[in-house]
């Protein structure tokens, strides 16, 4: 029961740090690529919006899902 809730408290703990480290690097591959030198100019950026959204919401709950599981596995 504990190992179970480890895991599960281990995983959601962990989906809003994933999503804040993968925004941020997606933010500076997009300042690297776009000309636009602040956030503000991003904000208009059509890409942006589906980098976040088709890349980084799924890489972030598949990497807090790893961490459930191994969290889960690795519990005594």
């Amino acid at each position: 029961m504990t190992r179970s809730l480890r895991g599960l408290l281990a995983g959601v703990a962990s989906l809003p740090v994933f999503w804040w480290l993968l925004s941020e690097l997606a933010m500076l591959y997009e300042m690297s690529l776009v000309p636009g030198s602040s956030r503000a100019d991003l904000g208009d950026d059509f890409g942006l919006g589906i980098l976040l959204f088709f890349v980084v919401t799924p890489l972030s709950l598949l990497a807090s899902i790893i961490l459930g599981i191994i969290v889960f596995r690795r519990g005594s």
